[in-house]
């Protein structure tokens, strides 16, 4: 694949939220985990991963989301993600075994709906 991707990270109602455009796959998906790493510091007990707009991802991107999610529960913190709209991203995420073992929205509202109800407040 292409590296033709683009993230971000905002922050919605204080809550930490990585977006992620076009094309994840090995070559680019660090940037990925970098601004993922970025949110999870702000220990608001949930951090919102966006997939939505994404219209490939590659095993790569599947095992980074198993260890961010790992890296999370290891603070005490929670990952909500936005599956793709692309159909066949989403049975690749089903096949891949994620889909029971994270939270999965298909919507940003109901993601954030979740981090809401899981906020917490960082310690100073």
């Amino acid at each position: 694949m292409s590296n033709q991707a683009r993230f971000d990270i905002r922050m919605v109602d204080d809550m930490p939220i990585v977006e992620a455009w076009g094309e994840l796959d090995m070559t680019n998906v660090s940037g990925f985990e970098s601004l993922f790493a970025e949110a999870a510091d702000q220990n608001r007990g949930v951090v919102t991963v966006s997939l939505a707009h994404v219209k490939y991802f590659d095993s790569r991107t599947i095992h980074a989301l198993g260890m961010l999610a790992a890296r999370l529960a290891k603070n005490r913190q929670k990952l909500a993600v936005v599956l793709p709209a692309v159909a066949s991203a989403r049975v690749i995420f089903e096949m891949s075994g994620l889909k029971t073992k994270l939270s999965v929205f298909d919507t940003l509202d109901q993601a954030l709906e979740y981090a809401r109800e899981n906020r917490v407040e960082p310690r100073t």
